[in-house]
């Protein structure tokens, strides 16, 4: 045998040696003996120790033998943990496990004993204990199930000590049953819960949970001395203790009456009187009566508030019709009927009601209204409301009541305001463009041109047209004045803008407030605040060809020229000046402000030919 074979035996002999030393040490300095907890089986499905080549450690027994027979406390102790109401998970045999279980132990009970020793019990089907509950080593906690991570009936059972699991087999095997160990601590008698005694106990003496106790000597005595330090019981409060028996004191102590307590009386009461806690009293006479005197000082009860006692000591209703002129008077009668036309209300007051059936306004019969018409309606004695034909200051048109206000005769029309006006005939009669008098115009001005007086003139050779206008459009983009402060501008004039315009049905002539109410195209005059056609007066102002308006002719031009807009123009675009003004100078213009207004747009005239044709120069 060589020397490493003598080593290598010498280590193993030592390290067994030190495991048996310590695991015998173990054991003895727990110092505790479990009993196998299914008593009869001992069948064994899976061991302590690892489990294949994957690492997991089992950490207890797995006993089964079928059934669900009862589980029993391995030793003495107290149940530290309970985990109930869980089912059987679902064993996935390719992952050996049960992969989506919550609870894999089940129903499990854990057992905490003494030395830091705990058991555990997992799988079960029914548990009989409860957390705190302290056990003894047989007694059963529940019944063997296959709750949890399990394919079938059987026991998981762990042993644990100081927390750390270890091999059953190392402290149990399946013939240990539980060791009876006498239980007398702090008794002197009575059972040691192993058959045997914890004592015995003097004479008149009896054993009460493990205690030595006096028995009372009381047989035929109702009182005094047990012979134990106590009493056979004690006497009622008006008895006394005579030889163990209690015997009867009369009280009648300030008592007239009534019984002494021991079987006899105190005394008896008058006629009409009754006894009450040994007095004499008096007895009410009341019979038959609601109120009033009693016979005995006091009284045989008290009315209501709106009742009187009667001499019969009947209670009586009072009218109450204080302040009241209808209505119930508290006494099933009534404090008055209202007039016609009249109801009463809740404090008993007649009132009117109103009159209004079928009325929409006019009086209601009690000093008030059935409603109110508006602006439009007068009010019918029958209280209906009627409307008002609204035809103020109309002569046509609707009146407002589904009728109308007059009609207007042949060759006139009813216009907005209600008004009748001749039938309007635009009035375009040499003119080129602006109001046509009807509403429309006469035409429309190309870009460069503007209208002036019915005509299309070049805008720079265009003269405002402000005679007789203090304020408002001047014709050429401009404007021909402002008024002041406090006035604004009506149809060229300037007028109080506080002032209302009185123009209602007139299209022409004074507004009342200093301003028009509008002008008359050329042509028509204003009469009686309407235009009417006027004498024709020839319109040439600022023309040097075309139409006069009056069916006759401002001018004409020579062979070369042509008339454009009522001016001459020669084929290249220029204007001929000597033309306009024999042309001017030849038409009769009896008017002198016209004449001047000429001359003013001929040297306007002349000025811009002479810049029009030094443009064309200087290109």
């Amino acid at each position: 045998m060589n020397t490493r074979f003598l080593s290598l035996f010498f280590i193993a002999v030592l390290t067994v040696s030190f495991g048996i030393c310590c695991f015998a040490g173990e054991v003895l300095a727990q110092n505790i003996h479990l009993a196998w907890p299914w008593p009869g089986c001992t069948n064994i499905t899976s061991n302590y120790g690892p489990r294949g080549t994957s690492g997991y450690v089992h950490k207890g027994l797995d006993i089964s033998c079928g059934g669900t027979p009862p589980v029993y406390a391995a030793a003495n102790g107290t149940v530290s943990y309970v985990q109930g109401g869980t089912v059987q998970c679902t064993y996935s045999s390719s992952a050996g496990t049960c992969p989506s279980c919550s609870n894999s132990g089940g129903n499990t009970v854990h057992i905490d004993h003494a030395n830091g020793f705990q058991t555990r019990y997992l799988h079960l089907s029914q548990i009989d204990v409860h957390q705190g509950q302290v056990v003894s080593c047989g007694e059963k906690i529940g019944n063997v199930g296959t709750t949890g991570c399990s394919t079938g009936n059987h026991l998981h059972f762990e042993v644990r000590i100081n927390g750390d699991h270890k091999n059953p087999f190392n402290y149990v095997s399946g013939s240990d049953v539980c060791i009876c160990e006498p239980q007398c601590s702090g008794k002197n008698c009575g059972d040691d819960g192993c058959g045997g005694s914890c004592g015995s106990c003097g004479a008149n003496q009896t054993c009460s949970n493990g205690v030595c106790k006096c028995v009372p000597q009381c047989n035929g005595k109702q009182c005094g001395s047990d012979g134990c330090g106590g009493s056979c019981g004690s006497c009622g409060a008006n008895q006394t203790c005579n030889n163990g028996v209690c015997q009867c004191v009369p009280q009648c102590n300030g008592k007239q009456c009534g019984p002494d307590g021991c079987g006899g009386t105190c005394g008896s009461c008058g006629a009409n009187q009754t006894c009450n806690n040994g007095t004499c009293q008096c007895v009410p006479q009341c019979s038959g009566k609601q109120c009033g005197p009693d016979g005995c000082g006091g009284t045989c009860g008290t009315c209501g508030a709106n009742q009187a006692c009667n001499a019969a000591g009947l209670c009586e209703c009072v009218p109450q019709c204080d302040g009241k002129q209808c209505g119930d008077n508290g006494c099933g009668g009534s404090c008055g009927e209202c007039s016609a036309n009249q109801v009463c209300n809740a404090a008993g007051l007649c009132e009117c009601v109103p009159q209004c059936d079928g009325k929409q306004c006019g009086p209601d019969g009690c000093g008030g209204s059935c409603g109110e018409c508006n602006d439009t309606e007068i009010c019918s004695e029958a209280g209906l409301c009627e409307c008002v034909p609204q035809c103020a200051g109309r002569q046509c048109g609707d009146d407002g009541c589904g009728g109308v206000c007059g009609e207007c005769e042949d060759g006139m029309f009813c216009d907005e305001d209600s008004m009748c006006h001749p039938t309007c005939e635009p009035r375009c009669d040499g003119k080129q463009c602006g109001e046509d008098g009807c509403g429309g115009v006469c035409g429309e001005c190309s870009d460069d041109m503007i209208c002036q007086n019915g005509l299309c003139v070049d805008e720079s050779l265009c003269q405002p047209a402000c005679d007789g206008i203090e304020c408002g459009d001047d014709g050429c983009g401009g404007i021909c004045g402002v008024c002041d402060d406090g006035f604004e501008c009506r149809s060229g004039s300037c007028a109080d803008a506080s002032c209302i315009a009185q123009c209602d049905g007139m299209e022409c002539g004074d507004d009342g407030c200093g301003g028009a109410c509008g002008t008359c195209d050329a042509g028509f005059a204003c009469k009686k605040g309407l235009c009417v056609e006027a004498e024709c007066v020839p319109n040439c102002n600022g023309k040097q060809c075309g139409g006069d308006g009056c069916g006759g002719n401002c001018g004409t031009c020579g062979n070369d020229k042509t008339c454009d807009h009522g001016r001459c123009r020669s084929k290249d675009g220029s204007m001929d000046a000597m033309i306009t003004i024999e042309a001017n100078a030849c038409s009769s213009t009896p008017n002198r402000t016209q004449n001047f207004n000429f001359m003013i747009w001929l040297m306007a005239a002349l000025g811009a030919l002479a810049l029009r044709r030094s443009r064309r120069q200087n290109h």
